[in-house]
């Protein structure tokens, strides 16, 4: 009995013991953040406590993580492309599973620069960071990348240099650094080493040669959980970016970790690779790359730093016997989409797509037959009607939905505007929406300019050889491509002037179409695409460019031949008229120097003033407008210093307006001591190579004084105030007054919102016409344009206050009022300002019927439920903020409704929001707001009004009787 009982306990104990969890550590090589999300998931869902694990994730604080591994501080370490180094120094670590197949390094350019060649003389910011050892190392270094400068740096690693305009690449994190710059609208274009073919893997799990021997089972279980644990976070982004904020680090906001993990998903590639999946090969080219950077040898069996799974077939039993049954496929190409796919002079099908079915065919051994089609719209209904199988290049997938199964994209590009035109570089396509835009038939940038902005025109042509011709012909056409198309046609046509002209934000995603009753061809095609891989595709993709480049340099070298024999020929001609071209040049020249007079005649008649300052201070030129604003002659204003013309402390101004690059207000003293109150914008030039201060300023006296009629006007209302609540005569007078005296701030705000825009342009176009003259090319059709335009702005000005005018214009009977049209004249003044906080307002008018009503009243009311609304959406920060304007006819009413979807009113309080000087603002709000506009509405208007909460947000509603 006794042998029986210690028997049993022994057996207790042990279960007990087995029951236990193994303490692991894990150590990451940074803060804790998406980058990681996978292991936070594994810990915080339970697959490490049901592997056995009790798993301790540890931050990076100081140190090598390698270090720390092999020294037995903790199990298993996170590494970066730093892992490389540690194999080729033969420490004996093994990497057990691999997450992110490309590096997130990348470099971020300036929007004009689009490919590696294109960094050399350029500056390049790198910190005090080594980048040799990294993607972007190797990039510089396959493509032997001569920089103007590197600017190396101690200290914390900041890209505020790019921000700041101060150089023209920089190395950061795709995952997570790219926020920052489109929080600021810092616009940038990104060159990814991994688009070249440099593969430099990170997000590397490793553990010790020494562990793995002693634990296999733990390294199996623990490699397993991490993968279960990605598989979760990738799934479940917002759950885990909560978690991570909520329990591990709020140093990142809530946005910044959900961008982070949609980025990251990229960087991962689980479509293409399975998670942890970890490629010899790769690890063996980026090891060998690295070793001879440091001159040292690779060691000779990589498998000692792997572990790997067992290989299974590619493909299933059942593909196979599809295979088998199914020896060739039909498919149809669009016949003219070079370099992608098309038809050559001997009726071959060729191009990119071409090559990649040509790859596809040797993994699967399925013959690919192309049945030729005279266009894509053919190609189009032979797919439907089932002559042929598969289109191998599909953008644009609502062409075919109900048709057509979509491989997995094998291909994503950026899409571009491109452009003859000088315009500024635009982020959005509705900036464009008063021009004409040329689009090949059937492609997916038709599609995307129609959803993003639908009032732009689009022109549709039968190829890109048509549209890219038409773009050199007329700075007025656009066009929405990728430069993957663009840069071989600007190639082919030796089209010089078209450019880069802006960003739609938006990518196109390339698949194959396949019939819809073959989705085991598709899966089959899957896995081959998967098997070739990213940096197979672009291999491809960069030979077909190279050999498309090389037909078009011999073409190019053929005329230049022809061009040199000619101009050998015709030499002894050019001579003999040389002298008769030059007495051509001396009247050209004449014509110039006429034209600079006459520009000097429009700049002593402009309506702005304009100054040159010397280096030293000492004033060159005046022009009419300034000296008849200044009440100087010119004599007296000769060599006049600018301190003088500018109260203490000015000067200081116009130097930080030049470095800031924008308008400010400018007080200059006139002839009798007065001052003169002006907007300006200050720039420097050079002048017959001196450098010369130019500054531009416009009287803004009649603002000034309208601001202090408006002062006077608050001391007016603040004392009328005053007067009313003792005698308590009037309250509800005395209360509107102070409704509307709160909401000029905002008015005069939205106001130098709208002038800000034409000043600016005002001052750029004077700039622009300074700049052609002193280069002498200055036209006279260039120069009424532009004059055009400064009128046209000129006018923009007045509208603005003419609006403002009659906004605050008493009103004391009744007019007819279209609702419509006066909600549409409200959102012209105030429509900048909201769209300046990111708020889209959005309406839906309905009723233009007439009605008898106070106007500016009822403007009132519809503002301080806009101003309350916004508000609302920016305390909340609420992700799209919108706000939503609605009228109709109601029986015998005009009902305006307007909600937004900033989660609602609490309903607790709804129902005392009418009341006076109730408010939820605190300190900030008076509570006489949504008072007033209940006592405007119902008792001046003779309506009602109601508020109540909708699903996504608070709605209020307006009730107005037409008779």
């Amino acid at each position: 009995m006794k042998r029986f009982l210690i028997a049993l306990f022994i057996i207790l104990i042990a279960q007990l013991s087995a029951a236990k969890p193994i303490k692991v550590r894990l150590k990451l090589n940074w803060k804790y953040q998406f980058e990681f999300a996978g292991y936070i998931a594994a810990k915080e869902k339970g697959f490490y406590k049901d592997a056995g694990l009790d798993v301790d994730i540890i931050e990076y604080d100081h140190g090598a993580v390698v270090d720390d591994v092999l020294n037995g501080k903790v199990e298993f370490g996170v590494a970066g492309s730093d892992i490389f180094t540690s194999i080729i120094n033969r420490k004996p670590i093994v990497i057990v599973a691999n997450f992110f197949k490309k590096s997130p390094l990348v470099l971020a350019v300036k929007p004009s620069i689009l490919f590696p060649k294109q960094l050399n003389n350029k500056v390049l910011y790198c910190g005090g960071t080594d980048i040799t050892l990294t993607s972007v190392g190797l990039l510089i270094k396959k493509f032997n990348i001569h920089f103007k400068k590197i600017i190396k740096k101690k200290g914390s690693y900041t890209i505020k240099p790019f921000i700041d305009g101060k150089v023209d690449a920089i190395p950061i994190y795709i995952t997570n650094q790219t926020y920052m710059l489109n929080e600021l609208g810092i616009p940038y274009n990104i060159i990814d080493p991994s688009n070249y073919g440099i593969f430099a893997y990170s997000g590397n799990l490793f553990t010790s040669r020494e562990f793995l021997e002693k634990h296999p089972d733990i390294v199996k279980r623990f490699t397993e959980a991490s993968i279960k644990g990605w598989q979760y976070a990738l799934s479940h982004k917002d759950e885990i970016a909560h978690i991570i904020y909520n329990k591990y680090s709020s140093k990142k906001s809530l946005k910044a970790l959900i961008f982070e993990a949609n980025m990251i998903e990229d960087v991962i590639m689980p479509d293409v690779f399975s998670l942890g999946f970890i490629d010899k090969n790769i690890i063996k080219k980026i090891t060998s790359k690295f070793a001879k950077i440091l001159n040292k040898e690779p060691p000779l069996n990589i498998d000692e730093y792997i572990k790997t799974p067992h290989k299974s077939a590619l493909f299933t039993k059942r593909e196979m016997e599809f295979i088998k049954k199914h020896p060739s496929i039909t498919y149809c190409i669009r016949p003219n989409l070079r370099p992608v796919e098309f038809i050559d002079k001997d009726g071959g099908a060729k191009g990119i797509s071409i090559e990649l079915l040509k790859k596809i065919s040797n993994i699967t051994h399925i013959k690919f037959k192309l049945l030729k089609t005279r266009n894509f719209n053919e190609s189009l209904r032979f797919f439907r009607e089932g002559k042929c199988q598969l289109l191998p290049t599909m953008g644009n997938k609502k062409l075919l939905k109900k048709q057509a199964i979509f491989t997995k994209p094998y291909a994503k590009q950026e899409l571009f505007i491109f452009s003859k035109s000088n315009i500024s570089f635009v982020n959005s396509l509705c900036e464009l929406k008063n021009k004409i835009f040329l689009e090949a038939k059937y492609t997916s940038p038709t599609l995307i300019i129609k959803e993003q902005c639908p009032q732009i025109t689009i022109k549709e042509f039968n190829t890109f050889d048509e549209v890219f011709k038409r773009l050199e012909e007329d700075p007025n056409y656009f066009c929405v491509i990728s430069p993957l198309i663009a840069s071989y046609y600007i190639k082919r046509y030796r089209l010089k002037n078209i450019k880069i002209v802006g960003t739609t934000n938006r990518y196109i995603e390339i698949s194959m179409a396949i019939n819809k009753n073959l989705p085991t061809l598709a899966s089959i095609i899957n896995k081959a695409l998967s098997k070739i891989g990213k940096s197979g595709i672009e291999k491809i993709s960069s030979y077909q460019l190279s050999k498309q480049s090389q037909e078009i340099y011999k073409k190019r070298i053929i005329q230049i031949v022809s061009i040199s024999i000619i101009v050998i020929l015709f030499l002894f001609w050019v001579i003999r008229v040389f002298y008769r071209k030059n007495e051509e040049l001396l009247k050209t020249k004449k014509r110039l120097e006429e034209s600079l007079k006459n520009f000097e005649a429009i700049m002593e008649n402009s309506i702005q003033m304009t100054i040159l300052i010397k280096t030293d201070g000492r004033c060159l030129q005046f022009n009419d407008m300034a000296l008849h604003s200044l009440k100087y002659s010119e004599s007296e204003l000769k060599d006049k210093n600018i301190s003088d013309l500018v109260p203490q402390g000015e000067t200081e101004k116009i130097k930080e307006a030049i470095e800031n690059r924008d308008t400010f207000e400018l007080n200059l003293i006139k002839k009798d001591n007065t001052i003169l109150n002006t907007l300006a914008k200050a720039t420097r030039i050079k002048i017959k190579n001196e450098e010369i201060t130019l500054i531009t300023a416009v009287d803004i006296t009649p603002i000034k004084r309208l601001q202090q009629q408006l002062n006077n006007l608050n001391r007016q209302l603040s004392k009328r105030v005053k007067e009313e609540t003792e005698k308590n005569i009037k309250k509800d007078r005395m209360i509107m007054q102070q409704s509307k005296a709160a909401a000029l701030g905002e008015m005069m705000g939205m106001i130098a919102h709208q002038w800000r825009q034409p000043i600016n342009a005002i001052s750029a176009t004077v700039n622009n016409l300074l700049i052609q003259i002193q280069m002498d090319r200055l036209d006279s059709k260039t120069l009424t344009n532009k004059l055009s335009n400064i009128l046209q702005y000129i006018q923009h000005l007045n509208a603005t206050i003419e609006d403002f005018r009659n906004f605050y214009k008493p009103q004391t009977v009744k007019e007819p009022t279209n609702i419509d049209e006066l909600l549409e004249t409200l959102l012209k003044i105030v429509k900048d300002h909201f769209v300046s906080k990111n708020i889209t307002i959005k309406t839906d008018f309905n009723c233009s019927c007439m009605i008898n009503l106070y106007g500016n009243e009822l403007k009132h009311v519809i503002l301080n439920i806009l101003n309350n609304a916004r508000d609302v959406l920016i305390e909340r920060n609420i992700e799209k903020p919108t706000i939503t304007i609605t009228t109709r006819a109601e029986g015998n009413h005009a009902v305006i409704i307007i909600t937004d979807n900033g989660g609602g009113i609490d309903e607790n309080v709804i129902e005392h929001i009418f009341d006076a000087y109730f408010t939820t603002k605190g300190k900030k709000g008076t509570g006489l707001g949504l008072y007033m506009s209940k006592i405007i509405i119902e008792e001046h208007l003779n309506g009602r009004i109601e508020a109540y909460n909708t699903e996504d947000g608070a709605a209020f509603k307006i009730y107005l009787p037409m008779k």
